[in-house]
């Protein structure tokens, strides 16, 4: 607080009131003369003080006088000592104070408490103390505002014998104080037996927030000395925090440990405004216009990193994904608010106080959330900034006059709760660093079994592919197999059909020569016959092949019907038999169900074979009958062993078998096979049955 000059006004007061003790004087009796003779004397100035407040005494009747003389007053705090008085039109003056009719107007009833509060206003304030010193000496105090962000409080102070006025504020120089500290001191005596009348007048732009104390001179120095300590002490725990998560970043490269860095360098900042000291470390320091916006600016950046960091460290995105979408939102409104603060401070202080107290809720409502949830790292978390934001919160709810102040001063608790921040927190970054520590091995541990995993994985598809290659290596033999019995197959069916056309087409070729050569009519009649013969056997080789073919593609139609055995029969010997060689005994004529075209396939290729590879001018025998329980008939073709011998009993029913001595004879090598294949289609089954000197075809045909 600079010193100023006595004004002439206030000089004039003064001698208006020595005149008006000196018309008392001549006024009044003998006994009150030689009182007023003594006042010429020593007691001169006490008299002079005495009549001073007398003269005022009417309108400072229900004042609370503060005796300084008293022992152990130490420290006193002057809230409830105070006369309050607003001024919204800025027009009082102290010569408007001594007005009977303004002096009523002060406020006397203060509660106590540790602080004014008055929230922000327009309005100047006009407060006034007296204090009494009733002791034989002099008392030395210090009268102390421990508030930065006043910007003009102005100071009239009335003594016994002097009048001083005063002016500081962080609006003024702080080279001009009285005294050199981050708060607003007053030094200032009180004569022994002696009143002193003090008025002042404070007006900011920020809350008007007045913690107003008294302090003996030698306690005030130690508190002092103490609370440079605590400062030092404060500002050194956070930046050593912010240097030990900027090397825990580095190392671990963990983004949560950087956001704390800048939260905790903001932090910092927004500190040293607040608590008075931007004014006294800063070359800039008496801008009044970065003095005056420096915490309001500084805070919501604060709440910016602090809600990424709550984000991060508490997982909110997966946690709580609809209350994520808020943080989210009060991210980017205090990330935009200090670009308004810095524009129209007086349009968006108060708006940042409710931001500021929104965001301090919803930290809080979120911590006890996540507490809830048992996730982890909250438990650390809401322990570690819980107070710190509850006392912001209060702080912010305070200056708006929601609730009314607190039993200890804002930059007490903001600093007590943030130095536990910072000591619980090493718990939580201890805890941090263990978490990470245990998620490293657990992803290594994850990451091993995820390559154990997929090595397995590994062998086993190189099993499954080793065997599927092998599959198909099988498959691929069986195909080469199948396409070469294929080929070998096509080559046998050529070779057999040119073998077998071949002997017919000549026959009808000679047959034909004869004919055009000879007029005889036995001779043309017995070639007719050749050509009609060679040509059946070109049928039926024909009609063979057509039958393998559509046994092949399944193109056999089976067309079940009752019909006579015997009839059946009787048609195929008709057509082979041209020398009465076969014997039937078939009585009666059976009328089973079944196939007629299939069956008669079966039973002309047994009896073609018996008539072709039997012994010329034999027997052969054809005889049918019930099994015993009547569920199948069995029908046998039975001949002699030929010229060519027995066929071998496993490739009888082959396809293209044909016995090497049986070669001279034309067939397809196709008949068996058939008869096995449209056996098959049929239920029935095929069998050869060696007989030594005989062989027998058989046919069990189910009804």
């Amino acid at each position: 607080m600079s010193v100023m000059q006595v004004h002439e006004p206030y000089a004039e007061m003064h001698l208006k009131y020595q005149a008006e003790l000196e018309v008392r004087h001549s006024q009044a009796g003998a006994w009150e003369r030689d009182i007023f003779s003594m006042s010429k004397n020593a007691l001169y100035p006490l008299w002079l003080i005495f009549i001073l407040f007398g003269l005022i005494t009417p309108v400072f009747a229900a004042d609370k006088i503060l005796d300084v003389s008293k022992p152990e007053q130490f420290s006193i705090v002057l809230t409830e000592y105070f006369a309050v008085l607003e001024d919204a039109t800025h027009a009082l003056t102290i010569d408007d104070l001594k007005e009977e009719d303004v002096a009523a107007r002060f406020s006397t009833d203060i509660p106590p408490s540790e602080a004014l509060n008055f929230s922000y206003t327009t309005s100047a304030y006009w407060l006034r103390l007296r204090l009494k010193n009733s002791s034989d000496t002099a008392i030395e105090r210090l009268f102390e505002i421990a508030y930065a962000k006043l910007a003009d409080i102005q100071i009239h102070q009335f003594g016994e014998q002097n009048y001083q006025y005063l002016r500081t504020g962080y609006a003024i120089p702080f080279e001009q104080r009285p005294y050199k500290y981050r708060f607003f001191v007053l030094p200032m005596t009180i004569a022994a037996h002696s009143e002193q009348l003090i008025y002042f007048r404070i007006q900011t732009p920020n809350a008007l927030h007045i913690p107003a104390r008294l302090w003996e001179k030698q306690a005030f120095l130690a508190y002092e000395r103490k609370d440079n300590i605590t400062q030092a002490l404060f500002f050194g725990m956070v930046i050593a925090m912010a240097l030990y998560n900027l090397f825990l970043f580095s190392v671990l490269r963990d983004v949560s440990y950087l956001l704390y860095v800048m939260f905790s360098c903001c932090f910092m900042v927004a500190m040293v405004f607040y608590t008075g000291l931007s004014n006294e470390l800063f070359p800039w320091s008496d801008t009044v216009a970065v003095t005056q916006v420096g915490t309001s600016f500084s805070m919501p950046i604060v709440f910016v990193f602090f809600l990424l960091f709550m984000r991060k460290i508490l997982n909110t995105a997966t946690l709580l994904p609809k209350l994520d979408s808020v943080i989210k939102l009060f991210i980017v409104i205090n990330a935009v608010l200090p670009l308004f603060i810095w524009q129209m401070f007086d349009h968006f202080v108060q708006p940042k106080n409710v931001v500021i107290a929104l965001t301090a809720l919803l930290i809080l409502v979120i911590s006890v959330i996540c507490v809830y949830k048992r996730q982890r790292s909250a438990y650390f978390f809401i322990a570690a900034f819980g107070l710190l934001f509850m006392t912001i919160l209060t702080i912010s709810l305070n200056l708006l006059s929601i609730i009314s102040s607190a039993r200890f001063s804002f930059v007490g608790q903001v600093q007590f709760s943030s130095t536990l921040e910072m000591l619980l927190l090493s718990f939580a970054l201890a805890d941090r660093f263990n978490i990470l520590r245990l998620e490293k091995e657990t992803a290594q541990q994850q990451l091993v079994d995820s390559l154990k995993l997929s090595e397995k994985i590994l062998e086993t598809r190189v099993q499954q592919r080793t065997t599927e290659l092998e599959n198909a290596g099988e498959q691929l033999r069986i195909l080469v197999e199948k396409e070469r019995d294929n080929s070998i197959e096509k080559s046998n069916f050529i070779a057999m059909l040119t073998h077998e056309l071949k002997s017919p087409l000549s026959t009808i070729k000679f047959a034909v020569g004869n004919i055009q050569r000879s007029q005889n009519p036995e001779i043309k009649a017995m070639c007719l016959h050749d050509i009609q013969t060679a040509a059946h056997d070109m049928s039926i080789i024909t009609e063979r092949c057509i039958d393998a073919d559509k046994l092949e593609n399944a193109d056999t139609a089976i067309s079940a019907s009752p019909f006579s055995l015997k009839a059946i029969i009787e048609d195929i010997i008709q057509r082979h038999d041209s020398v009465n060689r076969v014997r039937l005994a078939l009585e009666p004529p059976f009328l089973i169900t079944s196939d007629a075209l299939l069956c008669g396939i079966i039973l002309s290729n047994f009896l073609e074979n018996a008539l072709k590879y039997s012994p010329e001018h034999s027997q052969v025998d054809i005889f049918a009958a019930w099994t015993a329980d009547k569920s199948a008939m069995l029908i046998s073709v039975c001949n002699q062993i030929g010229t060519s011998g027995k066929p071998d009993s496993n490739k009888v029913f082959a396809k293209y078998y044909r016995n090497t001595h049986a070669q001279r004879l034309r067939g397809t090598g196709l008949g068996l096979w058939l008869v096995r294949g449209i056996a098959t289609q049929l239920g029935a089954e095929v069998s050869y049955i060696d007989h030594n000197d005989t062989v027998e075809f058989q046919l069990c045909l189910p009804q």
